[in-house]
């Protein structure tokens, strides 16, 4: 039973740490820049059966040009309406100019791991408590 409500606790806290460290790239990309969509490429990406799409963009910023992929601030929405070799304004991260993304919002990637982690570390606390301190619990109501 403990394996299982640490299992449930080390899930949950990486949950959160994974959607908190991409919160902070995107919201730490400020300044605003002129980029062309160079297209977006669909493979494979972890273990999962579906492809993802990482969307390319080009740009200039300090005098070096990059060329950078990226699905971070890709909302579904924005998704469906890039076209190839269009000029859209993205934001970079000024202290590390190849981090970037294209709106400044979280996704609902990120919104969905907070509360499937937070929800499986509520859900390893309850484990712990009801099952090692019922117990103490049913003194407390009775």
């Amino acid at each position: 039973m403990i394996i299982m409500i640490l299992s449930f606790l080390l899930i949950g806290i990486a949950m959160i740490l994974y959607a908190s460290v991409n919160l902070f790239k995107i919201f730490s990309c400020k300044k605003q820049i002129d980029a062309y969509c160079m297209g977006k490429d669909r493979r494979l990406a972890g273990f999962r059966r579906g492809r993802d799409s990482f969307w390319t963009f080009s740009y200039r910023y300090d005098g070096k040009d990059y060329y950078r992929e990226s699905k971070l601030g890709v909302t579904v929405k924005l998704h469906d309406s890039l076209v190839q070799g269009e000029k859209y304004s993205i934001y970079i991260n000024e202290k590390n100019p190849q981090v970037y993304v294209v709106e400044r919002k979280a996704t609902i990637t990120e919104i969905l791991y907070i509360v499937m982690g937070v929800i499986i570390l509520g859900l390893a606390i309850f484990s712990y408590v009801f099952f090692y301190h019922a117990d103490y619990l049913f003194q407390l109501i009775y």
